[in-house]
């Protein structure tokens, strides 16, 4: 059996291809957070959708209830047909997201999470998206979660990398380093 990130990579490539040459890139990202919200807001119907056991015909009249009810576009419902059909509607949430990143790719921006230890100003925020953006030589978009245990400081997440520099990081080295 295919993993659900290998799984997640084909199909948001293949989304992603025919998605652009429709023009739709954005629309099929909302259409794709709409679908997921419909699933998660109710439990059965999530089990049921998401389920590898359920007969495919059966999915399909509770599949097109939603579509009918969510005016998707063409190649969100191409897709989601796809999955059904293939059984593969349990990797619904992890396409959305390769596919997501690609749109970013696409745009050349990046998702960059901040987690600092309380608020911050809007200026502040403006200041450290632009100082990524010069860094990383691409339009950011700040995800920003205020986590007080960090006492002070900031912790940087993008792609697969991590800049801790909070002071809670700072004082547990320290303690390390007073035990050795």
């Amino acid at each position: 059996m295919l993993s659900k990130s290998l799984i997640a990579k084909k199909y948001s490539s293949a989304l992603f291809e025919v998605a652009l040459e429709a023009k739709a890139l954005d629309v099929v990202v909302q259409n794709l957070n709409q679908v997921l919200q419909v699933v998660e807001l109710d439990q059965q119907y999530k089990s049921f959708i998401m389920s590898r056991v359920v007969p495919t015909k059966t999915k399909f009249v509770f599949l097109n209830t939603a579509i009918d009810k969510l005016k998707l576009e063409k190649v969100t419902i191409g897709l989601l047909y796809t999955m059904v059909r293939n059984n593969r509607m349990y990797a619904l949430q992890e396409i959305k997201k390769a596919y997501e990143a690609r749109v970013m790719e696409h745009y050349n921006q990046l998702l960059v999470q901040v987690e600092v230890a309380a608020d911050l100003t809007k200026i502040a925020s403006q200041k450290i998206e632009k100082a990524l953006a010069e860094a990383l030589n691409k339009k950011i978009e700040l995800e920003i979660t205020v986590k007080p245990e960090l006492l002070g400081g900031i912790i940087v997440k993008y792609e697969s990398k991590m800049l801790d520099r909070s002071l809670a990081s700072k004082l547990n080295r320290l303690v390390k380093l007073a035990l050795n």
